[in-house]
């Protein structure tokens, strides 16, 4: 997720909190407590990196995001400045003494969506869509652009699962994974690389 991170950088995503409780991490990399990089929700948007222990560098809006709506959230960085956005408007800025790709782009590094296990916080409560990482920094108006282009995205795959929602008697949930399935096998029966048995094997997965 992050191997091609050097320096600048953006993590955007919309997420869907089922209510804005605890310290829920919406995404947590690295390697151990002296590196890492968070991005958590709950009555406050934040996020935080602390590289080879220098200390962790947080960046702390004045309110969250509300439950039970998508909300577009980013973090960018570019150079040793940062900043928090929500729906395409900055709501934190900050400093960073080293650039984020330092604490998770390392061999031996993870990336865990929806939850860490350093501190033992709450995992993410609801749902996650659009995740993206950016070697670079976005301005407001390319942010805009992409919070433009994934909530079109966003918009068909909810869409799509209330589709078989309504026609199947399943759980939302149920529906999604659905759905996800579904564009998987349509992904690899469509790849001229893929082989007969795999395609299939797809396609009755979904």
């Amino acid at each position: 997720m992050f191997g091609g991170l050097s320096g600048d950088a953006t993590i955007s995503a919309w997420v869907d909190l089922d209510s804005t409780s605890n310290n829920q991490m919406m995404l947590g990399a690295g390697s151990d407590k002296d590196n890492f990089f968070v991005m958590a929700l709950n009555d406050a948007f934040r996020s935080g990196l602390n590289v080879e222990g220098a200390g962790e560098r947080r960046m702390v809006a004045d309110s969250g995001v509300p439950a039970g709506t998508w909300a577009y959230v980013s973090c960018v960085q570019k150079g040793t400045a940062a900043s928090l956005y929500v729906d395409g408007k900055k709501v934190a800025t900050g400093t960073a003494d080293h650039a984020l790709a330092a604490a998770v782009a390392k061999a031996g590094a993870f990336a865990h969506l929806g939850g860490i296990d350093f501190w033992g916080d709450p995992y993410f409560g609801g749902r996650i869509s659009s995740l993206a990482v950016y070697d670079k920094a976005l301005d407001a108006d390319a942010l805009a652009a992409e919070m433009k282009r994934t909530d079109a995205r966003l918009a068909d795959e909810v869409a799509r699962a209330e589709t078989v929602l309504d026609a199947g008697g399943l759980s939302v949930d149920q529906a999604r994974a659905l759905t996800q399935a579904q564009d998987a096998a349509k992904a690899v029966a469509d790849d001229p690389t893929a082989t007969a048995k795999e395609a299939a094997a797809a396609l009755k997965r979904s």
